[in-house]
Order: C-alpha cells, then sequence, then structure tokens
C-alpha cells in the first residue's frame, strides 16, 4: 500500500502543478494578445521552474508504476491506470483512479492553451514583421494606384503585369 500512497501524492501534486500550470497559460495568453514583453519574460522564468518541478513527479510517477507493475524496462511505455487496477484497497483504488482522470483531463486543457498561445505568438510575430517592413521601406517608392474605372492612375508601371518572357516553351 505504500506505493499507492505514494503515488496517490504525486498524482494529487502533477493535478496542483497542471491547475498552476493553467493558470500562467491563461494569463500568458492576455499579455501575448496586450504584446507585454517585460512581463511575458517574468511569466516564463515561473513556467519553466514550473515545468521543470512537473517533470521530476513525471519521473518519480513512472518510477513508481514501474515498481507496481514490475516493468525494468525503461523503453517500454507503462501506464498508471494499469497499476491503479493492481491497488486492492477500493477507497484508494477510486481515489487513485479520480486523481488520474482529473489529470488526464486539465493535462489536455494545458495543452490545447499551451497550442493556443503558440498561434498567439506566430501572430504577433507576422503583424511586428509586416509593420517593421512598413516603416523600413523607402518613401521614395510610389505604389501602384488605379482609378474608379480599374485604370492604372500611378506614373510607373504595375510590376506584376509587366510583360515578362515565358519560361515555358511551346513546340
Amino acid at each position: 500500500m505504500n506505493q499507492f500512497n505514494a503515488l496517490l501524492k504525486i498524482l494529487n501534486d502533477e493535478l496542483q502543478g497542471q491547475r498552476d500550470l493553467l493558470k500562467l497559460l491563461t494569463h500568458e495568453k492576455t499579455l501575448i494578445v496586450s504584446i507585454k514583453q517585460d512581463e511575458i519574460d517574468e511569466l516564463q522564468a515561473k513556467k519553466s521552474s514550473l515545468l521543470e518541478e512537473l517533470q521530476r513527479l513525471s519521473t518519480a510517477r513512472e518510477a513508481i508504476v514501474r515498481s507496481v507493475l514490475q516493468v525494468e524496462d525503461g523503453k517500454k511505455p507503462v501506464k498508471a491506470t494499469e497499476a491503479i487496477l493492481k491497488c486492492s484497497d477500493l477507497k484508494l483504488k477510486k481515489q487513485l483512479q479520480t486523481a488520474a482522470t482529473a489529470l488526464k483531463s486539465i493535462s489536455v486543457q494545458v495543452k490545447e492553451l499551451n497550442t493556443y498561445n503558440s498561434k498567439l505568438v506566430n501572430q504577433a510575430l507576422g503583424i511586428l514583421t509586416s509593420s517593421l517592413a512598413i516603416v523600413r521601406s523607402t518613401p521614395g517608392t510610389e505604389l501602384p494606384t488605379y482609378g474608379g474605372k480599374g485604370k492604372l492612375n500611378s506614373k510607373s508601371a504595375d510590376p506584376a503585369f509587366q510583360k515578362r518572357k515565358s519560361l515555358v516553351t511551346t513546340a
């Protein structure tokens, strides 16, 4: 029973860590949208520390599960649910199953929010890159403009419609 009590403690610690990570990721989303780089950097340090702790807990959980299942091979994947099924104390078994289910559920939420934040970062970088390109563009260059009838009004020809030699040869 000692191994199962230790497993329950680790699962509960992991669950709390995942909840904390979910809160951090939610705050990170707000900071990304607001483009508050200094606060994002501070949050990144907290997130990094929390991820290290979660990795440590995951390694400890896996070691207990391997011990319960008597699996020596470190390459063979093991599941906590398989180890939980071996618990003979029904009350403890129920607690383990509840904790494992909650951990799996919140892990999915964390993964989805992390993916969403990654997309937000990529969009923000795209906007910043486009903005920088506009600011850095040569002010003397004239962009083609068109009138109401679709005729080119600018002095220079639109480069998109310049005649070029075709790369395809006809036989």
